[in-house]
């Protein structure tokens, strides 16, 4: 190739005053180039492949194996129910300007939308705010009895394994209905518990937030009901329930052992732990983290849920395997009992967020969140239902956070809709 005249001085002038600046520039600590490596992996809300624009809504449905209802799916504009073919029947727009997340329904219609960083609304079925509560909320959130709302909570606090600048942390809040939102515990404050089962306090520090390390990413809350107990905002797994009890997921491995783990007790509550590869079970009460699982079996998880049957439904994503899973745990025997991976196991993969519900009929309803996917799976592994976001911009798929399969004549009920 033939060089420019004069090429060759510049560009040794110019690798010379690389060298120079290189040589004055203050030296990055470990710990500094750790942090700027680790900054985040944001939850985007679109499909990062090209995808088929020919492909959207329902793809598969055999009608004789799935497990007819309503299905709940957020993204991050707004939260739609549908019915078996694709179809909207009800729908709330996103009240705020940041992130839609979790929303649950209640027997009244009505719907409560946790939006990042910005507070938990609930939404009539007309779509106005009825109520509202700010606070730094993400992920997820429970209702309880008294319409008072437990959710997650960023908890920005100095911790001393990660030097004196602030890291993000997590923390259950309590909003109240007058607006008033109070602290009920702080996971920074219960290091010596995490450190029973996790090796070392750390993780690969993604959150949505780009400046701050972020230890923890706690993305599940779930409240431990008494043994079949009902609660619509959670659970309509009600129906069918008593065939349920005591088998495992699956037609085959363990049958898993039909009983609670003791440290399951009502009024605890189930949390995740993603950047450390923890499920646990916290007692409000004492604060302490009485039960773990997961670092060396699972790779950055999301929602665990409390099955009837004592085990535990667990979307495991692969973050750094690359694929990801669905697995059933029995916490008694202490040993996987179930899972679904596809046969070549890339071809399932939501590096973050994700979901699973186990339905009455034994289906798993499974959340592929970052391709904007929901689909129903059979105990043996057959899909018998798929629905893909419609929502396009270009030739990317919106992505989802989470599904969630109702009974519809409860639905109809709630909505007020039955033989409209």
């Amino acid at each position: 190739m033939r060089q420019l005249p004069g090429t060759f001085p510049l560009l040794s002038a110019l690798t010379a005053l690389f060298f120079v600046c290189a040589a004055l520039a203050p030296a990055q600590t470990d710990e500094e180039r750790r942090r700027e490596a680790l900054k985040s992996l944001p939850y985007v809300a679109w499909t990062e492949k090209e995808v088929d624009e020919a492909e959207h809504g329902v793809t598969v449905h055999d009608s004789l194996r799935a497990w007819d209802g309503y299905t709940l799916c957020v993204d991050k504009t707004r939260a739609a129910i549908v019915d078996m073919e694709g179809e909207v029947v009800h729908s709330w727009d996103n009240p705020a300007s940041a992130r839609l997340q979790h929303v649950r329904l209640t027997e009244g219609g009505h719907a409560y939308m946790g939006v990042s960083r910005k507070g938990v609304f609930e939404l009539d079925r007309d779509g106005e705010t009825v109520w509202s509560c700010e606070a730094l909320v993400h992920h997820d959130f429970e209702i309880d009895a008294d319409g008072d709302v437990l959710a997650i909570v960023y908890d920005e606090v100095v911790i001393p394994e990660f030097g004196d600048s602030p890291v993000l942390s997590d923390k259950i809040a309590r909003l109240e209905r007058n607006g008033s939102v109070t602290d009920v515990w702080r996971l920074h404050e219960h290091r010596d518990d995490l450190r029973r089962w996790c090796d070392q306090i750390g993780g690969d520090g993604t959150s949505e937030d780009s400046s701050v390390y972020d230890w923890s990413h706690m993305n599940t809350l779930e409240i431990i009901g008494e043994p079949g107990e009902i609660r619509f905002s959670t659970d309509l797994e009600s129906v069918g329930r008593a065939a349920d009890v005591g088998s495992a997921t699956a037609g085959h491995g363990a049958a898993g052992s039909g009983n609670r783990h003791p440290a399951f007790r009502p009024g605890r509550v189930l949390i995740c732990l993603r950047n450390l590869d923890f499920i646990g079970v916290v007692d409000l009460g004492s604060g302490d983290i009485v039960w773990g699982w997961g670092p060396g079996e699972v790779d950055h998880p999301h929602q665990p849920t409390l099955l009837p049957n004592g085990n535990i439904l667990l979307f495991d994503n692969g973050y750094f395997r690359g694929w990801s899973r669905v697995i059933e745990y029995d916490p008694v025997a202490d040993e996987i009992v179930w899972e679904y991976k596809e046969d070549d196991p890339y071809d399932f993969f939501s590096r973050g967020r994700g979901a699973c519900q186990k339905l009455p009929n034994g289906n798993v309803l499974v959340t592929e969140s970052a391709e904007g996917r929901v689909f129903e799976i059979a105990p043996e592994g057959d899909v018998v239902w798929s629905f893909l976001n419609p929502s396009r911009k270009g030739d990317r798929r919106g992505t989802f956070y989470r599904a969630f399969r109702y009974d519809r004549g409860a639905v109809d009920e709630a909505l007020a809709t039955r033989g409209q």
